[in-house]
């Protein structure tokens, strides 16, 4: 028809798993953490030397077991290798056949972690991905069991007997607070220098003396003035007499 066409609809997805449901790279600290403690604890329990050296592979990274790694069937077979050794180590009973495929190993794997009291909060087919926070925490309990058994422990820590909190001296000096207040002691004199020089000043031109009063002194000024006049008059120089010689 002439109509606009429709978008074709999406195919429906297949029996795989969802986009939600597939195994995504973790970058999350716990699961990071939790993978560097079961590798520092079976460092202790000499696992590069007893384990990987003997089957001539390289120490497994800080990560490896945290996120995914390229080649997926490696991984998985690297952890049922280091889980086996852990295992034999311990005294317990593991083994998988070559053959059994992945679902089959990780029922075999958690069927005998149960056997050790190990009380998992996931399904099965976690493991089965070879990584991730279940992978993780299987390793540091089953890590955990090995040092246990070799009597390993850890000690408590030991921190320096003090009688208390001692605070730091501050010196003023160092943070410049002295020479800061004493700047704005003087600043504050010299602004009041300068105002009471200007009030000087001001006060001079107008004719204002010392208690700060312009009619007293234009009043002295005028009492001057009336004594002049009195002593020129002809009342005060007859008083004085006339002057020698006079008629």
């Amino acid at each position: 028809s002439g109509g606009a066409r429709q978008p074709r609809a999406a195919p429906a997805r297949g029996g795989g798993a969802m986009a939600d449901d597939m195994p995504k790279t973790s970058s999350d600290g716990a699961v990071l953490l939790l993978a560097e403690n079961a590798l520092e604890k079976l460092k202790i329990a000499d696992y590069d030397l007893e384990f990987s050296h003997r089957k001539g592979i390289e120490p497994f990274s800080r990560t490896y077991f945290a996120e995914p790694a390229p080649n997926a069937g490696n991984q998985w077979a690297m952890l049922i290798s280091l889980v086996s050794w852990i295992m034999k180590q311990i005294g317990h009973d593991f083994a998988v056949d070559k053959y059994d495929d992945p679902n089959t190993s990780a029922n075999k794997l958690m069927l005998a972690l149960k056997q050790l009291n190990f009380e998992p909060d996931f399904p099965v087919s976690r493991l089965k991905q070879g990584y991730g926070l279940a992978v993780c925490q299987v390793l540091d309990f089953l890590a955990s069991r090995l040092l246990k058994n070799r009597g390993f422990k850890f000690a408590e820590p030991v921190y320096p007997e003090t009688d208390g909190f001692e605070e730091a001296e501050v010196d003023d000096a160092d943070l410049g607070t002295t020479d800061v207040v004493d700047e704005a002691i003087e600043s504050e004199d010299e602004d009041v220098l300068y105002t009471e020089n200007l009030r000087s000043g001001s006060n001079r031109r107008m004719g204002v003396d010392g208690d700060g009063s312009a009619d007293a002194h234009h009043g002295r000024d005028n009492a001057n003035n009336g004594i002049m006049e009195n002593e020129q008059s002809p009342e005060f120089m007859a008083g004085r007499g006339a002057p020698p010689g006079g008629g």
